[in-house]
């Protein structure tokens, strides 16, 4: 049967700490590796409500189109799943974006502010969170994934908040699983860095009854 090993260290001020490995049986895996393109910097140059303006870049080939989906991160905060409504401009590219149908995230900045622009990218999932193990997302850029069940309801979202950061569970631990309810069946993330990055997910879970 396929196992996962954890072994939590902390270091404060070079004096450390640490646990035993914590080592967990389950019955399936689920590992995903996802090749994340990097984001497109602009400034959004008219705000007009908390997920509601314009960004201006200048960006050749950015693909981006209208009613796609994009995330746009500054300084401190990030707005997901704003609705392009259009792109316009082959120079300095103008994209008009708004809150519909489910934006998250932040309020947006001031008038000016400079900003970077996402497309988010679907990752198919098959992960059970009532039966998951031991759990880690991480990216080697400032990134953001969300996790969705067929219905397309929010199960969980992580936003890792600079390059290398990431989140962790395991099933002996003494936080709440994060990942109950509906099986997650799909997930978008999205890169806050204009360098592309890589999205990690790592998972086991026990289904045996």
């Amino acid at each position: 049967m396929p196992t996962g090993h954890v072994a939590p260290v902390l270091e404060v001020d070079g004096s450390s700490l640490g646990s035993e490995p914590v080592t967990e049986t389950g019955d399936h895996v689920n590992n995903y590796t996802v090749a994340l393109s990097a984001g497109l910097a602009g400034t959004l140059t008219t705000r007009t409500g908390d997920g509601v303006g314009v960004i201006t870049m200048t960006a050749a080939g950015h693909g981006i189109a209208g009613a796609d989906l994009v995330d746009v991160y500054w300084a401190g905060g990030a707005r997901y799943a704003v609705t392009v409504d259009s792109v316009a401009g082959v120079g300095d590219v103008e994209l008009t974006f708004d809150d519909t149908p489910a934006a998250t995230g932040d309020a947006l900045p001031a008038d000016e502010t400079a900003v970077i622009v996402c497309e988010r990218v679907t990752v198919n999932t098959q992960i059970d969170g009532d039966a998951v193990k031991l759990f880690g997302v991480s990216c080697d850029q400032r990134s953001q994934i969300t996790f969705y069940d067929v219905g397309d309801a929010i199960i969980k979202q992580y936003e890792l908040p600079v390059a290398n950061a990431f989140a962790l569970w395991y099933s002996t631990s003494e936080a709440t699983n994060p990942l109950t309810g509906n099986p997650i069946t799909y997930a978008k993330v999205s890169n806050g860095s204009t360098t592309a990055g890589t999205l990690k997910i790592r998972c086991l879970d026990d289904a045996t009854p």
